[in-house]
């Protein structure tokens, strides 16, 4: 999901758009595609750009 997006790239992007239950939102949970990085870039108009490592969170309850 960046630069040319595949059929199944959409498709998970339909997915997440129509997800209306908890049981819809663990399952995309579940799916790596749409974990969040360790570590990020970001960009600030004061100190330009850094690195920041976010800190690990326990899996929510299913």
């Amino acid at each position: 999901m960046g630069g040319a997006d595949t059929e199944d790239d959409l498709a998970l992007i339909d997915a997440v758009a129509d997800a209306n239950s908890d049981e819809q939102l663990r399952r995309l949970s579940a799916d790596p595609r749409l974990a969040v990085r360790d570590e990020i870039t970001s960009y600030t108009t004061y100190g330009g750009e850094r690195k920041v490592t976010l800190r690990r969170r326990s899996a929510p309850p299913v």
